[in-house]
């Protein structure tokens, strides 16, 4: 089965690995993110009837060689879809969400369209009557050999934009450093607060560098917004990487994953034994749970299920 797996413009070494599974070709939505072509389709989806279709890249014209074409949900989303549409791609048509869904999402328009959408946040699934599905990772960036505990850097990395968390982000850092223990925050401006004087906004860095730095430390750091329900991309770094997790995500312990020795729940678990938690080796996971997560198996089960609905919609 072939896949087309189209996305914004994120980090390019996720394609990168989606791209090594069979039958997958990842690619971007659009040819060009320059200011005049964003304005462009700025104005198109305002305007009615407006088509976003001639910022495009070259995959438009392939898009009827493949069996699934995955739509990762953005403010693009309807446009394109209807595009696809338009050309007689609905039954092939399947839109993902891996954010929480938000008003500028537009997901009533996106139901109308009548196929499948998936999203990995269970509030979302459960209040649109969306198909629930996971959050993923991929082992080809942490293969079995890299699990293997061993870190020379920080005893605790963070990183993200601030999103409105930055107060508690500090107030984190200064808990750490009152126990002992080092840190690496790498937090990025969202427009959401100024830096503080404890703390300077960082620039953003390559997905290979945050790589390098969530191996080289013991734990991560996961910090989850209000009103989100669905795993972060930090828990899966921390099960594929073999690294400890810290997190405000309290349902994370009713995850296959979990395991008392490798997750620290803030505001559940004892404070008193934040340091010991640290520093206390990591249990080793089933790797059959870690495969459930694994990108290639999660594509085949989003396919499996593209190819035998029989309603337009889960």
């Amino acid at each position: 089965m072939r896949v087309l797996y189209l996305t914004g413009r994120e980090n390019a070494l996720y394609n990168q690995h989606r791209n090594l599974v069979a039958g997958v070709q990842a690619t971007e939505f659009f040819a060009s993110d320059a200011r005049w072509a964003k304005l462009g389709r700025r104005v198109m989806r305002s305007v009615p009837f407006g088509s976003v279709s001639p910022f495009f890249a070259d995959w438009i014209g392939r898009a009827h060689e493949f069996d699934v074409i995955l739509l990762t949900g953005t403010l693009h989303s309807q446009p394109i879809g209807n595009a696809l549409i338009r050309r007689g791609l609905r039954d092939r048509l399947v839109h993902w969400f891996m954010n929480p869904i938000t008003p500028a999402d537009r997901i009533e328009r996106l139901l109308a369209q009548d196929v499948p959408i998936i999203t990995f946040d269970p509030r979302d699934a459960e209040q649109y009557g969306l198909r629930l599905e996971t959050t993923y990772y991929f082992s080809t960036l942490a293969p079995e050999s890299a699990t293997t505990p061993g870190p020379t850097g920080a005893d605790v990395f963070f990183v993200g934009g601030d999103k409105g968390r930055l107060g508690q982000l500090i107030q984190l850092r200064q808990q750490f450093d009152a126990l002992g223990l080092s840190s690496d925050f790498h937090i990025t401006d969202t427009g959401h607060a100024r830096s503080s004087p404890s703390h300077a906004f960082s620039p953003p860095i390559p997905y290979a560098e945050v790589v390098r730095r969530i191996q080289d430390s013991r734990c991560l750091l996961d910090i989850v917004q209000a009103g989100q329900s669905g795993l972060t991309q930090r828990p899966m770094e921390a099960l594929f990487h073999g690294r400890k997790l810290i997190t405000n995500e309290t349902t994370l312990a009713a995850q296959d994953f979990y395991r008392k020795e490798n997750v620290f729940i803030l505001g559940r678990d004892d404070p008193a034994g934040l340091a010991a938690f640290v520093r206390s080796p990591y249990r080793p996971v089933d790797p059959a749970v870690r495969a459930r997560y694994d990108f290639r198996n999660w594509m085949a089960r989003v396919a499996a299920g593209v190819a035998r609905s029989g309603e337009p919609r889960p």
